[in-house]
């Protein structure tokens, strides 16, 4: 899995949350998200990590990976 679609899979599979809900809970725009989340783009370091507060995953877990 890319980066991308670790963060859609956790957002969306694990959490039920919306791009537009989590760009506002990480103060960016749902279009960041969507081109994040289609490898378009890769956040910066501190996008990532409040990417990854706010899925309640460690950015470790997200860079190693998720279980299935």
């Amino acid at each position: 899995m890319t980066l991308g679609e670790k963060i859609k899979f956790v957002r969306w599979i694990t959490k039920g949350i919306t791009q537009t809900k989590l760009s506002q809970m990480v103060n960016v725009t749902s279009v960041a998200i969507h081109n994040y989340e289609n490898d378009k783009s890769m956040p910066s370091l501190p996008v990532f990590v409040a990417i990854c507060d706010a899925l309640n995953v460690s950015p470790n877990e997200m860079l190693q990976g998720v279980e299935l």
